[in-house]
């Protein structure tokens, strides 16, 4: 018997990722976020109109001024193809860098440069970073487009893009954490202290690109398994919780 059409488009829809960027909606929604999709951005490098999957934000009215928390979260679906994270126990950032290089308009960057020495700051999951950060990272058993440095390059145009968007706001305090959501099976790949390859299965990491090998700043970038999504979402929420209630005096 030929397939129908519904088989077909059921089957497309599938091979296009798109159920991944519905169930991610669905648990961002039920977790309390409020949920954009297909949101459009300008590349400020090839001036085009470009479009990020998910912008999922939380906004609260604190001292008369807005305080908003957003992710930027692109999707990318891999059933049959994990994703390799290269990881490294070097740092080569600052303590201090992990909060203030942030992304954030310019109000959200004064609050975090003065707040950046708190220790209930430093502490929550939201702005801590593993033991073993990323630098790169391979989707295994693909040749030819690079669908990681794709996808890194999308979620990072698109923060950047709202941070620009949102400096032209004032009194209005905007912080934005790109992340990529994968529903693929996720490997931490390092050198052990025998200089032997290893390779491990986790469920997030985070990436740390460096603007330039001998500058300061970086992005900060969350890689995210389905699995894992809503549980580090959930975590994610009650941070920013934590942060309105615990700073609101800092919020002037």
């Amino acid at each position: 018997m030929s397939e129908n059409l519904e088989d077909k488009i059921l089957k497309w829809i599938g091979k296009e990722g798109y159920p991944l960027e519905l169930k991610a909606t669905q648990i961002l929604r039920k977790i309390g976020f409020i949920v954009g999709q297909s949101i459009n951005y300008l590349d400020s490098e090839s001036n085009d109109i470009r479009e990020i999957d998910i912008v999922a934000y939380k906004y609260y009215k604190v001292n008369e001024k807005w305080v908003t928390f957003s992710f930027v979260i692109e999707c990318k679906s891999s059933l049959d193809k994990p994703w390799i994270a290269f990881t490294s126990k070097e740092e080569r950032l600052y303590p201090d860098d992990y909060i203030i290089h942030r992304n954030a308009n310019n109000e959200g960057k004064r609050f975090l440069k003065k707040m950046s020495d708190e220790k209930p700051l430093k502490d929550l999951e939201l702005f801590k970073l593993n033991e073993r950060t990323s630098y790169n990272l391979i989707r295994a058993f693909t040749d030819g487009v690079d669908v990681t440095y794709k996808a890194l390059m999308s979620a990072t145009k698109a923060t950047n893009a709202l941070v620009e968007k949102g400096n032209k706001t004032k009194d209005v305090y905007r912080f934005f954490f790109p992340l990529i959501l994968i529903n693929s099976k996720l490997f931490d790949c390092h050198l052990d202290l025998e200089n032997e390859i290893k390779v491990s299965e986790i469920n997030s990491t985070k990436l740390v690109v460096s603007n330039s090998f001998d500058s300061q700043r970086a992005n900060f970038i969350d890689l995210v398994t389905l699995d894992y999504f809503e549980q580090l979402m959930t975590e994610y929420y009650n941070n920013i919780e934590f942060i309105i209630k615990e700073f609101e005096s800092e919020f002037e």
